[in-house]
């Protein structure tokens, strides 16, 4: 596959993608140069969160070394801290229950739901409920009756306004864990559209984590959330993102609703997210991803799109005003874009 996109992952977090999909002799090499390269004690957030992966890898291979055994405790680490945030998600999501609030799991954790098996080679930080925008206040009160506590952020203070701003999610907990949950009004932290919220509840699929019904967005729904979730700046994103969408479509075998897919990120303005996360799935794992779907969403992006995707290399916090203003600015020309290309389809 040829791809018509810039790199989206620096060659670190491309090795360490490559390592963690475990594909043939790429995967081994990976591993290998991942391990020269960095002693085990630097290990950040996206090895420790892929390490039951590398590990697989290295046991495919018939590789050890002098931290295999420190490697290994990682893994059984990560499927108990998998499986103990289980019991705060579940109580969270039965309070609002009681409370005639709907809650939706997504990302990882809806993952988890689809294949249990993930949950002993992925590590979630967290896990994150989705509920209406409308009901996000009194979601808050019912968690915090429910002794749930928030993570840097004084939510007992919120106004309705606050919900509005920037904030898309509030990290909470009731057991000794810095955060078990992230309570979401937005699936995503860009898109404030409350009828994408709609459309997920209504689209949604019952489905059990660890014996426990729970309410999880429908297969399209989900690879969407994924593929528009990640920045290029956020590298950590990126590869997390990137191999969730790859687990997502290996527990689907083969049964995606592509064209619900393609509908789903272009009326919300993703295109240009969704073709920079599934180009680096395309060129590594090809069957995966239709062969002209990148291409199809790289052309529905919105007017400036090389600008954009130059900018959004650039963390948040080291962006200049002008390009803040940019990305302010592209978004109703995104909105613009995308009422033309509906149009046009119509």
């Amino acid at each position: 596959m040829t791809s018509k996109l810039p790199d989206a992952l620096k060659p670190r977090f491309l090795m360490l993608f490559r390592a963690a999909l475990g594909q043939g002799q790429t995967a081994i090499d990976a591993y290998q140069a991942w391990r020269a390269s960095e002693p085990l004690d630097a290990a950040d957030e996206v090895v420790y969160r892929t390490m039951p992966l590398l590990v697989a890898t290295a046991d495919k291979a018939g590789i050890t070394d002098a931290d295999t055994r420190r490697m290994r405790g990682v893994v059984k680490h990560v499927w108990l801290s998998n499986a103990t945030r289980v019991r705060d998600v579940v109580a969270a999501g039965a309070a609002l229950k009681q409370a005639g609030i709907t809650s939706l799991l997504i990302k990882g954790g809806a993952l988890f739901a689809r294949d249990e098996s993930y949950m002993a080679k992925r590590m979630t930080g967290d896990y994150d409920l989705l509920v209406r925008r409308t009901e996000a206040k009194r979601a808050i009160e019912v968690l915090r009756h429910a002794s749930f506590r928030s993570h840097g952020m004084k939510v007992e203070l919120f106004s309705e306004s606050d919900f509005d701003r920037d904030i898309h999610a509030v990290a909470m907990s009731r057991a000794a864990l810095s955060r078990a949950i992230d309570l979401h009004w937005r699936a995503l932290f860009w898109l404030d559209d409350e009828s994408f919220t709609e459309e997920l509840f209504d689209t949604a699929e019952t489905a059990t984590l660890l014996t426990h019904e729970v309410l999880i967005p429908g297969l399209a729904e989900h690879l969407a959330i994924a593929a528009m979730r990640p920045e290029p700046a956020d590298q950590s994103e990126m590869v997390s993102r990137a191999l969730e969408v790859v687990h997502v479509l290996e527990s689907a075998g083969g049964k995606v609703d592509w064209d619900r897919f393609r509908s789903i990120v272009t009326r919300y303005n993703g295109s240009l997210f969704a073709a920079q996360l599934l180009d680096v799935v395309a060129r590594e794992m090809p069957e995966l991803v239709p062969d002209v779907l990148v291409d199809e969403l790289w052309r529905y992006s919105p007017p400036g799109k090389s600008i954009e995707i130059a900018i959004r290399v650039v963390p948040w916090v080291q962006r200049s005003q002008w390009q803040h203003f940019w990305v302010a600015f592209s978004r109703p020309c995104a909105r613009s874009s995308r009422a033309r290309f509906m149009a046009g389809i119509g």
